[in-house]
């Protein structure tokens, strides 16, 4: 304590041994001659602190800090009662500060202390309690209680005895409800494309089949397994088996798309009219790679299509509530599905339903040292392509208008029940010039 005050020289039981009378004189005198100590922060040099100055301006650095950090700070003793507090603890309490002082936990926040009792005597204990999340009580006149991240640290005096708990509360109740939105978000998508009438399909280079949804079992009575390769070929006419084999080959040498009905054998022998549809992706010298398509079912297909435009507007009605952007992307031909009104104001229209996710990659985005992002490192890109969770990343995207902005961008798979990869979502946030 009397080193943050300032006092760097100190007798007594606190800090130091005694020192005997005839020696003062030279103990004094030596520190006079040392250079005036500075303790660096780690921020610029307007953030240096003098240790020579007076402790009472110590002090009220010291107490200009507690009450301007944006988390709750308080002290305990070991009655739980608040020795000392900041004004972010006073608001997330919802109680003045003198009317914490002198007061037990029990007193202040009644509803709240049988959450947080556990906790408290075991950090009296001795016991470090770290990033305990606690639900408050609903207010009266409030539907939701807030969600507080709460720590405590014991305080040792010299004698290692615990005299209190040095206490940290976060207030987390706006970045829970955003992920609340985002699991809604994700499991509207999830039952779309679980009702979407379409079989997503992949083709390699080769013209077989990689990948398929699972709705082609329910179509055919084949098992996807059976499928891969060229196998759901064995599901179609005879006589639409050589125009459909065309159809990939002139896909696969030229580039063009794949658009072509036939027909498919269904599980108790009658035949169904089938339209397949394809858009080839290309390599870095020009080859097409891939393609990727749907199979759709020519008729009977009203109820699934209607069913599906109501799911379609429970997800955009979800996604547009998310105060953050948000885009969501189709895993089978790789395009952007759904931009929200905060994503499509961070990127100025330039990123929009039915965009090329490789087009999206590309545009102005790069590290925060300048140096450009290839479209394979964007987050998206990973997630689509690869299957991965990116985790927050600090990206550079330079506006239409030449003017540019920091923004966090992460994003993670979107699965379905049967564990397919269906699609991407991206989560963006801009920053301040300070984060």
């Amino acid at each position: 304590m009397l080193i943050w005050l300032g006092c760097d020289l100190g007798q007594g039981w606190f800090y130091g041994q005694p020192i005997p009378a005839a020696e003062l004189p030279c103990v004094v005198a030596e520190f006079q001659n040392r250079s005036h100590a500075v303790v660096p922060a780690p921020m610029d040099e307007h953030s240096l602190m003098s240790l020579d100055v007076l402790p009472t301006q110590r002090l009220a650095q010291l107490q200009a800090i507690y009450d301007g950090a944006p988390v709750g700070l308080c002290l305990l003793d070991r009655n739980m009662r608040y020795v000392s507090l900041n004004h972010r603890l006073s608001q997330i309490n919802r109680a003045p500060l003198a009317a914490h002082l002198g007061k037990t936990v029990a007193e202040v926040i009644p509803h709240v202390f049988p959450l947080v009792e556990p906790y408290i005597r075991r950090a009296l204990q001795g016991e470090p309690i770290y990033g305990i999340e606690v639900q408050k009580p609903p207010a009266a006149n409030d539907g939701e209680g807030d969600t507080l991240l709460i720590s405590y640290q014991p305080v040792r005096d010299e004698a290692s005895e615990i005299v209190g708990l040095s206490v940290a509360v976060m207030d987390i109740t706006g970045s829970k409800r955003t992920e609340l939105a985002l699991r809604e978000s994700e499991d509207h998508y999830r039952h779309m494309m679980q009702l979407n009438p379409h079989v997503p399909w992949v083709l390699d280079r080769n013209g077989e089949i990689i990948e398929g949804g699972p709705r082609w079992e329910a179509f055919t009575g084949q098992p996807i397994e059976e499928a891969l390769g060229n196998g759901w070929q064995k599901m179609l006419h005879p006589d639409d088996v050589e125009p459909t084999r065309d159809a990939i080959r002139i896909s696969l040498s030229t580039g063009a798309p794949i658009d072509i009905e036939y027909r498919i054998r269904r599980p108790h022998g009658e035949w169904t009219r089938m339209r397949s549809r394809g858009s080839p992706r290309f390599g870095p010298t020009g080859k097409v790679i891939c393609v990727y398509g749907v199979v759709e079912e020519v008729e009977d297909h009203k109820q699934a299509t209607e069913e599906l435009r109501d799911c379609q507007a429970e997800l955009r009605a979800a996604v547009d509530a998310v105060p953050l952007g948000m885009i969501l992307a189709d895993a089978q031909d790789c395009s952007i599905y759904m931009v929200n009104p905060a994503a499509d104001r961070i990127f100025h229209g330039a990123v929009f339903p039915g965009q090329q996710l490789m087009d999206f990659s590309k545009l102005g985005f790069s590290r925060t040292d300048g140096r450009a992002l290839r479209p394979d490192e964007f987050p998206l890109a990973r997630t689509v392509l690869r299957g991965e969770t990116a985790a927050p990343r600090h990206l550079l995207y330079t506006c239409p208008g030449g003017t540019q902005t920091h923004l966090e961008i992460s994003s993670k798979p979107i699965y379905s029940d049967d564990h397919s990869l269906i699609g991407g979502l991206t989560l963006v946030r801009e920053l301040a010039s300070q984060d």
